[in-house]
């Protein structure tokens, strides 16, 4: 009887630790959960395809027509970051909507720069994007900038969650996040979500500005937005690492911020509209 009593009190011992481990465990899961806020549903995959026109279609949206020869596509990552009345303002890399930039394959570097520049008049890109729930909308480029390699386009109809601006650069050492579809991986609610630490800023060639994180980072993330644990954009996977893609460039925090307000400014003031009515931060 008293080995019994022995063995209910190591059982009752037991449970009592038991739960009290559970439950810091889940109360440390749940901490951590508060504080990290993962926008997942403001990511997008930027799609293009790319055609060679020959002649002239009588529907120039037709392109099914004879006028039009398919040069294959590609893709890159993006993130809805304001709204306007009528959809989304999309930030993605200017090398990815870049609407006169020739695929990599039809460099003709023997060729004279005359013929390459009138074969980039005749290369025409259509753009579209794929939301979160894999919904397939058009995307109309507002600007980009090659210089910063940041882009802005619009979508119309389209009112997911947007992630809001940092209104601080990162520090030095801090955790960063990523949302990002490398090599094009990316289904309906299913997207990568990365994370690496800011290394600092640095000089690359024509006097470009970039941060650095060590983010891993393929083709296919181009474009990604880089986030605070809280989910405020602080940067975009512009470039990584040829040998080591756990190195990724982005522009400068303070070129993000600039760029993507002023170009959502001056496209608002366009459409007679006050930049007042957009939420940025």
């Amino acid at each position: 009887g008293l080995q019994y009593l022995k063995n209910i009190l190591k059982s009752l011992v037991f449970g009592v630790l038991f739960l009290a481990l559970f439950g810091s465990c889940a109360s440390l899961n749940n901490k951590k959960n508060r504080k990290e806020k993962i926008p997942l549903k403001s990511f997008v995959q930027v799609k293009y395809k790319s055609y060679r026109k020959i002649c002239t279609p009588r529907d120039p949206k037709n392109y099914k027509s004879p006028c039009y020869i398919p040069l294959g596509g590609g893709v890159g990552s993006g993130v809805i970051f304001a709204h306007s009345l009528e959809g989304s303002y999309i930030m993605t890399a200017a090398h990815v909507c870049d609407p006169e930039r020739i695929p990599e394959w039809m460099h003709m570097h023997s060729m004279p720069e005359a013929e390459n520049e009138e074969l980039r008049k005749n290369i025409i890109k259509v753009f579209s994007i794929n939301d979160y729930n894999y919904f397939n909308h058009n995307l109309e480029i507002v600007d980009f900038d090659r210089h910063t390699d940041l882009c802005v386009g619009h979508v119309w109809g389209l009112f997911d969650k947007r992630v809001r601006l940092s209104k601080r650069r990162p520090k030095l050492g801090e955790k960063v996040i990523n949302i990002a579809a490398p090599a094009g991986f990316f289904s309906s609610r299913v997207v990568p979500v990365l994370d690496g630490r800011f290394s600092g800023n640095t000089m690359i060639e024509r006097k470009a500005r970039r941060a650095v994180y060590t983010i891993p980072a393929v083709g296919g993330s181009s474009g990604s937005p880089v986030l605070t644990v809280k989910g405020k954009l602080i940067g975009m996977i512009s470039a990584a690492h040829v040998r080591f893609h756990h190195i990724a460039l982005s522009p400068v925090y303070r070129d993000v911020i600039d760029y993507l307000i002023n170009t959502v400014k001056k496209d608002t003031e366009k459409k007679g509209r006050d930049i007042k009515d957009i939420g940025l931060f």
